[in-house]
């Protein structure tokens, strides 16, 4: 059975990069905006591996 595309790893990357960014500098909105971007861009990488993977 074949899964399709779902961008759960964009959704999980920038939760995770929004907590890191709020974790290591505190305060700071602009480290909070950077760790959701590379997390949204760290998902879709992975989600787009999986895909082609099977």
């Amino acid at each position: 059975m074949r899964f399709q595309w779902t961008g759960v790893g964009v959704v999980f990357g920038a939760a995770l990069g929004f907590l890191l960014g709020q974790l290591v500098f505190e305060g700071a909105w602009w480290a909070l905006v950077i760790g959701a971007a590379v997390g949204v861009v760290v998902g879709a990488v992975a989600d787009g591996r999986t895909t082609r993977q099977g």
